[in-house]
């Protein structure tokens, strides 16, 4: 999804590696909680996909680190904003995300998700539309 963004900008410019890692982790983490909601039906099935073989338990302990480390990767890409934004947008990244896994239900993490990663993109274009954060490498 950077790589659209970024390229959609400037066919020619490349997105950060911040930008990439912390998509790639959002939607690693995605995945799981995704696969919370339905773990009793695939269980049954007898389908082996990630959330079965993992466990609700580990699964929500992998998720919490894949949003932790994409708060992780937008620090990264934070680190030369000033120090409120490098402090205030990880941690941002991280209290949206994280909370819904343990705090609702599994079928009901994946609508928190879905806000949290919505208010988070929000976040972040602001952030990059201040000239305070870029995607371009």
């Amino acid at each position: 999804f950077p790589v659209f963004i970024v390229r959609v900008a400037d066919p020619t410019g490349a997105p950060t590696v911040w930008a990439v890692a912390a998509f790639a982790a959002v939607a690693a983490g995605a995945h799981l909680v995704n696969g919370l909601r339905d773990l009793d039906i695939d269980r049954a099935a007898g389908l082996g996909g990630a959330v079965v073989r993992l466990g609700a338990s580990r699964a929500r302990v992998l998720a919490a680190v894949a949003f932790g480390g994409a708060g992780v990767a937008v620090a990264v890409g934070a680190r030369e904003a000033g120090p409120a934004l490098r402090v205030l947008l990880p941690a941002a990244v991280v209290a949206a995300l994280v909370p819904g896994l343990w705090l609702i239900g599994p079928r009901q993490s994946f609508r928190w998700l879905l806000i949290a990663v919505v208010a988070v993109v929000v976040l972040l274009v602001a952030t990059i539309l201040s000239g305070d954060l870029s995607l371009l490498a």
